[in-house]
């Protein structure tokens, strides 16, 4: 039969200490839920 294929990818959130990486990690996962995607 047919194996499934799933391409995807790995972003790196970077930057300094307060720099809102947390925040952009929170608000790319609330996007994802939001559109029904796989996170």
């Amino acid at each position: 039969m047919y194996e499934a294929y799933h391409s995807g990818w790995i972003e790196c959130i970077t930057g300094s200490m307060f720099s809102g990486k947390s925040e952009e990690l929170i608000r790319r996962l609330r996007r994802g839920v939001y559109a029904k995607q796989k996170v």
